[in-house]
């Protein structure tokens, strides 16, 4: 999904809007990580970030003023962060695309027991996108996982993300399954994305 205002999300925002900027704890690596590997993590920063603070981390990732953030790096030279809240924890990767684009993946996002219901995931990203339009980010990408455990395929479309419909589909072990792709596909026959799905009464119920 590319990065939009946060009206997806329900709110207003007007051009003169400053997004809040997070004051989470931010440090590079974990203790006990080697030197060798701090120095590669500041050197993935560096190449992928440019001149943007380490700190900033936690307000390209939305995250609130109480949590705390490790950043790392993948063998491709990915930035990881990794984000860890009372209620919550997160991780998140930065890299830069075949067309030298740059984006932000939102991988992993789960509410800890007690803690889901109250709008803190809808706040977290609202606060995400509002600092990303101005990061130099030309896309978020979204991994949504879906029943019986997670319930991202409804819920990050209702935030705004889309994704074409697919000619064929997998599941969570990389199967084809596209037993779910012809039942969404008889019940809207006409949609192309999945915002065309979530356009619609039925497709905006759970």
């Amino acid at each position: 999904a590319g990065i939009k205002p946060s009206a997806v999300m329900g709110q207003k925002p007007t051009e003169t809007n400053t997004p809040k900027k997070s004051k989470a704890k931010v440090q590079i690596g974990k203790e006990g990580d080697y030197p060798e590997y701090i120095k590669n993590v500041k050197d993935v920063w560096k190449a992928t970030m440019g001149d943007t603070k380490p700190a900033e981390a936690a307000s390209l990732v939305g995250a609130p003023d109480d949590a705390t953030i490790d950043i790392g790096a993948t063998n491709d030279d990915k930035v990881t962060i990794n984000v860890h809240h009372k209620d919550y924890h997160a991780k998140r990767y930065i890299g830069v695309d075949d067309a030298g684009k740059k984006f932000i993946k939102n991988d992993e996002f789960f509410m800890h027991e007690g803690a889901g219901g109250k709008g803190l995931g809808t706040k977290i990203f609202s606060d995400q996108v509002d600092n990303l339009k101005n990061s130099g980010m030309a896309y978020i990408e979204c991994v949504a996982g879906g029943p019986p455990n997670m319930n991202g395929y409804y819920t990050w479309p209702r935030m705004g993300y889309d994704a074409d419909i697919p000619a064929s589909v997998k599941d969570r072990h990389g199967f084809a399954n596209n037993k779910a792709l012809g039942r969404l596909k008889e019940k809207f026959p006409q949609a192309k994305t999945l915002q065309d799905v979530m356009g619609t009464k039925e497709g905006d119920r759970k």
